[in-house]
């Protein structure tokens, strides 16, 4: 035992310093003054934590269930749309969380939430007025129509302009001795996800070998144009007759559908 006088070390069975005489604490006193000493510790920690705990428990919990600064992904919502980041496919643009198809764009910006974004258009009925082949240089025979479908995506209208200022140019078979033809003709026109407006135009030609008659499909013009955009879903009739001209004539029905090339119309699996 250290003397608290000199600091000599004794053993701990004698009363008094070795070496300067001055009487040595109690053993059984210093060991209980240390447990004292102890006790007093851990009560001390404790208490800090019990206080801490008060302090910054509802504030731990406030922040964990705030979907700013949550550290969970189930309740934090990075762009605050409403969805939390563990579901929300876009958990940095408040305006997409889902994606559908997985093509990396969201569906609110997807034309096509099931694949890749197409529309088909289709000459759905021709019926012609029996002129085509009736002229002085004709054979007597119906008329021998095809169909050509122009096409061009974007803003610029491109409208009575040549063929040659359109993206795509499609042309039928010929359709050859009919002036009635069911479900002719049809194309599919690729929408890229940055667009949501295109053009088509429509033609219809008699076949006559060289000498090709234009067939008026529309009354007003030689040719059927739309510029459209989304919802890309509608259907056209058209009557070349209707302007009372000396002409080769003939009734049109039409129609745009969006769809996707993995799916047919409106998301239904092709069979």
């Amino acid at each position: 035992m250290k003397c608290p006088k000199c600091g000599n070390e004794n053993p701990e069975q004698i009363e008094f310093c070795a070496k300067c005489g001055e009487k040595l604490p109690d053993m059984q006193s210093m060991k209980g003054i240390e447990k004292t000493r102890r006790v007093t510790s851990r009560f001390t920690v404790i208490v800090a934590i019990v206080v801490i705990a008060i302090i910054l428990g509802p504030l731990l919990v406030c922040v964990y269930f705030n979907a700013d600064y949550s550290w969970s992904d189930s309740i934090r919502d990075s762009d605050g749309e409403g969805v939390a980041d563990s579901t929300d496919v876009f958990p940095d643009d408040p305006a997409e969380w889902t994606d559908n198809d997985s093509d990396g764009v969201g569906d609110n910006e997807d034309l096509i939430d099931y694949g890749n974004a197409v529309v088909w258009i289709s000459i759905d009925l021709y019926i012609g007025d029996g002129t085509a082949d009736t002229g002085a240089d004709e054979d007597g025979t119906l008329g021998d129509p095809y169909f050509i479908i122009l096409t061009s995506i974007g803003e610029d209208y491109p409208i009575s302009n040549p063929m040659s200022t359109f993206d795509e140019i499609e042309i039928s078979g010929v359709f050859s001795n009919t002036e009635n033809v069911r479900d002719p003709f049809s194309v599919m026109v690729d929408i890229p996800e940055n667009q949501d407006q295109f053009v088509f135009r429509i033609y219809v030609y008699d076949d006559d070998g060289m000498s090709n008659e234009m067939i008026d499909c529309v009354g007003s013009s030689d040719f059927c144009e739309h510029y459209f955009g989304q919802p890309f879903t509608e259907s056209f009739v058209s009557d070349g007759s209707l302007d009372s001209l000396d002409e080769i004539d003939c009734l049109l029905v039409y129609s745009i559908i969006l769809g996707s090339e993995e799916y047919g119309e409106y998301g239904e699996p092709f069979l």
